[in-house]
Parts: C-alpha cells; structure tokens; sequence
C-alpha cells in the first residue's frame, strides 16, 4: 500500500510517499512552504505528489476531533470545524485519515523498537513550544473535541506568566524556548536570543545559566509526575531544540519525576528518553495510521 503522508506545520509541510510501516521511498520527505488558504495549498499538493498513492494520512499543528474535523488551530490560517478529511476525500476519491501532529509523533515513537514494549507512552516535543502526543493501552488517544494531549497547557505556576494560549502558568510559558530566553534575560545581565546561546554559557559554567536549565527541568519534572500520576504512563519520548540543553536538563527532568511520581515510592517509574531523529516522526506517524 503507498500512502501520501503529509506533516502540515505553521510554517513548511513535510511530504512523503510511504508504506504503512512509516518507510519513506526514495527522494522523499520533501518540503513545501505552507499557505492560506488550505483547499488551495492543498490542491496544489495533491496535484504534484499524489502519483499513484492509494490513501492519504494528514498530521496537523492543530486541534483535529475523532472525525477529522479541525476544530482549532493556533499557528495555521483554518477555519474552525474545518472538515479536512471530507474535505480531502472529496478532493481526491481516496481514504484519509488526519491527526494531530503531536499524536502523530506519539505513533510513530510506539513503532520505535525501545519502545515497543510499553502500552503507556507519551512524545513531547521541547520547541518554541511544547507539544506530544498521548498512547493509552498501545492505542493513540483521541476525542471527540479534539482538545487533548496540550501537554503543553498543563498550569505549573499557579497565576503565574501569560501564556500564548491565554491562560497563566502554563508549562509551555516557562519552558518553551521563548520561555526559558525570557527568564534567563530577567536574571541575568547578559541577554540571550535562543537556548544554543544558553547552552553555550552553560558550558562556560554560567551560573545564571545552569540555575535557569535545573529549573526547566524541575518544571518539565513536575508536568511529567501530573500526567503519569493521572495515566500511568511507563515511558516519556522527548524530542524537539530544547532537549539540545543536554545532560543536565534531562537528568533533572529524569530527578524530579522520580521523586514526585507516586509510584516511586515503590520503585516504579517511567523511563525517559530522548529521540534524536524526532523532526520526521509526525510525518511517519501519518502514514502509520494506516497499519492495522
């Protein structure tokens, strides 16, 4: 079977032709610029890449419900309640099935070998944002909303810095990339733009620097402990730029967790791990949909 996988993001779209394991053909994953209008830009991707793909899996940065119906998106000009799997079929006569990116990702990690052996499993990707997706009892979760898994907006300080999404405290406030710039820059005399520069002073044993990463590990610690403690989850995929603060932030993600986990107090944890290859993994989850 060779399915049309696309990735569609705020700013490019990943493209692919695959099989339902995920694996690419040659030449691909290309990238095209994303534009509004969607039925427009869409119709243009399906008139170059289509070929002779049998379906089409759509990951999206946005929120998508059970029927493939997105019903918010933040960092894309949609419509709410677009249709885009109606839409799609219709376009094309093919079956498609959409999903968020973010449970996109957590599909494809559930594939990874390291990680087959756990039905409870989240992706979060560390970015300018932070996103994941959710597998409970070796099944993706989704909702008939289509307003879950925003890892991101778990609130971590209470009345605490305004986040994007318009409510305060949120995990992402602080430890997105532009959250953590932001709060080594109200603490420190230098002034960063991104966390490389971060890193970079944090090699140089800032002091400013290592403070700020052993917080944001705290803080991801504390989010990772709220939602094992709810779902139980055996194993956390960390994956996107943020993660490139190295060994001290994940052995303080990995620290908190633990000591703040309830199962700790028997000996039982989750494993945390990073995925190096993480930027296609949402795009192999679009094809995944398809392997039953």
């Amino acid at each position: 079977m060779k399915i049309l996988a696309l990735d569609i993001g705020g700013t490019n779209t990943k493209i692919a032709l695959a099989n339902k394991n995920g694996n690419f053909e040659k030449g691909y994953p290309v990238v095209e610029k994303t534009k509004p209008p969607i039925e427009n830009f869409l119709s243009e991707i399906f008139e170059k890449y289509l070929n002779n793909a049998e379906k089409i899996g759509i990951s999206i940065a946005s929120n998508v419900n059970s029927k493939g119906v997105v019903v918010n998106s933040t960092n894309l000009e949609i419509p709410k309640n677009f249709p885009l799997k109606e839409f799609v079929e219709r376009k094309t006569g093919k079956e498609c099935r959409v999903i968020n990116d973010g449970n996109a990702s957590a599909i494809a990690v559930s594939n990874i070998d390291e990680f087959k052996q756990f039905k409870n499993i989240v992706s979060v990707t560390l970015g300018t944002g932070i996103g994941g997706g959710i597998i409970l009892n070796g099944k993706v979760l989704t909702s008939k909303t289509g307003l879950d898994s925003e890892i991101g907006h778990i609130t971590i300080v209470p009345n605490g810095k305004r986040c994007n999404c318009g409510n305060y405290g949120c995990v992402e406030a602080y430890c997105g990339e532009r959250g953590i710039v932001e709060r080594f820059n109200e603490k420190s005399e230098k002034e960063i733009e991104n966390t490389l520069e971060l890193k970079k002073l944090l090699e140089k044993n800032d002091r400013i620097a290592r403070d700020i990463v052993i917080e944001t590990g705290n803080y991801l610690g504390l989010a990772l402990a709220i939602i094992t403690n709810i779902l139980g989850i055996e194993a956390f995929a960390l994956g996107g730029g943020v993660c490139g603060l190295g060994g001290l932030l994940i052995e303080t993600i990995k620290s908190y967790l633990r000591k703040n986990c309830f199962g700790s107090k028997i000996g039982i944890f989750p494993d945390v791990k990073v995925i190096k290859e993480y930027q296609y993994l949402s795009l192999k989850g679009a094809a995944e949909l398809f392997n039953e």
